[in-house]
């Protein structure tokens, strides 16, 4: 009897020791965090403690009483806790520890274009997302290349090791996510050979859209046969520096808005240039890019440009030119000085959808002087060359071009700068080793 009672103890201890350490390797297994294990880490990572019994209810107790968690914020404190959820805590906390000063237009700048799926979280919730985004708390995922927004998968569960991983980032700042004047993701690795000419890398961005040429590099300036050796900020700047020359505050906007007439030109400009169809193009399209014009603001220049506009519409109905445009991205981090002009890169996404133009010319043929190249009748330009050898209709080009701002009246005016020089070769977005 006794042996049998032994068996009987020895088979129920061996069931509950397997069904312990089953128990415990699916806790051990458990790929994300629940609400109220997150509420207690972050509350202790606070250094608040509560005089009581220290229950996951004191916890959030506690943090109720410093705002961290809002009246009605969760419904069920055993479910997996949200990134949305969790970037808005690590936001309050992090103004619970060292106080607010996020400007509100960059606030409403980032619900506006910086996070793809805000609006698929209550609008209550969103100011403090985007604030915690702006302190770094989260990366998120890329949606491609030239892309200025970013998807955070707001309502998607956090993953454990990553929660506890972005918890320690809320009094380490140095672990924190690099954000951009005007909320855009930095990228710290895997720069471009010449990143030391930018206030900083855009993660969406490759680094092949840094890499081109700038229109100052390879230049000589001499006088009387004698090279002078050119020196920044007198003869150019790089992005980083731009705010050293005489007039370069008037370009850069902190903020990172494109509300100015320097973005709105510069973007006009390139749209309309990459939208073009021979059979509905008028006389509206040409006043449009008048308007974007430099010399739009002198009556002599004026006349010629409106000559030069009417030149190519001829030229590209007689040459049955499409040319569609589906994106234009331009940056605030990439305005340079150089040739005494300012230069903003883009980026288009276009293709040529018809065109009796050939892919190849000759070299002689390609330079017949200004404004004479045979693609001038695919795109306009009023100086610079356009070179779109090898060009096959139909397919869709990821392009990169310098597009020049100056004024013909007085530098000193913002409102007299326009579009100076566009050159539409995609051959200057190679790479340039330096």
């Amino acid at each position: 009897m006794k042996k049998f009672i032994a068996i009987i103890l020895l088979l129920v201890i061996s069931i509950l020791t397997l069904s312990n350490a089953r128990i415990q390797r699916v806790e051990a297994t458990s790929k994300y965090i629940k609400v109220s294990e997150y509420l207690e880490l972050l509350a202790k990572e606070l250094d608040l403690k509560p005089g009581k019994a220290n229950t996951a209810n004191d916890y959030i107790e506690l943090l109720t009483e410093k705002g961290i968690i809002k009246k009605g914020q969760f419904k069920d404190y055993n479910a997996n806790l949200k990134r949305g959820d969790m970037l808005i805590l690590l936001s309050r906390a992090d103004d619970y520890l060292y106080g607010s000063e996020i400007d509100p237009e960059l606030v409403q700048l980032v619900i506006d274009k910086r996070i793809s799926d805000i609006k698929k979280v209550a609008a209550s919730k969103r100011e403090d997302i985007a604030k915690g985004f702006i302190k770094g708390f989260l990366k998120g995922f890329s949606e491609g290349d030239y892309t200025q927004h970013r998807y955070l998968k707001l309502n998607g569960a956090i993953v454990r090791t990553d929660a506890l991983n972005i918890l320690k980032m809320l009094k380490n700042k140095e672990l924190r996510n690099k954000i951009s004047p005007d909320g855009q993701l930095i990228r710290t690795t895997n720069l471009p050979n010449n990143a030391y000419m930018f206030p900083y890398i855009l993660a969406n961005f490759p680094n092949r859209f840094y890499e081109g040429m700038l229109a100052f590099e390879g230049i000589e300036l001499s006088y009387n046969g004698v090279v002078i050796p050119l020196k920044s900020p007198e003869h150019y700047a790089f992005p980083v520096d731009i705010g050293k020359t005489k007039y370069g505050s008037l370009f850069v906007d902190e903020k990172g808005r494109y509300s100015d007439f320097w973005y709105d030109k510069v973007y006009s400009r390139v749209w309309n240039t990459f939208n073009v169809d021979y059979r509905t193009i008028d006389d509206k399209w040409i006043d449009t890019m008048a308007k974007t014009d430099m010399q739009i603001e002198v009556d002599v220049y004026a006349e010629s440009l409106y000559e030069k506009l009417q030149a190519y519409v001829k030229d590209m109905k007689k040459n049955k030119t499409i040319v569609e445009c589906d994106r234009v991205v331009i940056d605030p981090s990439f305005v340079y000085y150089g040739n005494f002009s300012y230069y903003i890169r883009c980026y288009v996404h276009y293709r040529i959808v018809s065109t009796k133009t050939k892919a190849k010319y000759t070299v002689d043929e390609l330079l017949l002087g200004p404004n004479k190249s045979p693609y001038n009748s695919i795109l306009f330009s009023r100086t610079g060359l356009v070179d779109l050898t090898g060009h096959k209709l139909g397919e869709w080009v990821d392009g990169i071009f310098d597009v020049a701002v100056a004024s013909a009246i007085n530098s000193a005016k913002p409102e007299t700068y326009g579009v100076s020089f566009t050159e539409w070769s995609v051959k200057k977005a190679v790479p340039y080793e330096r």
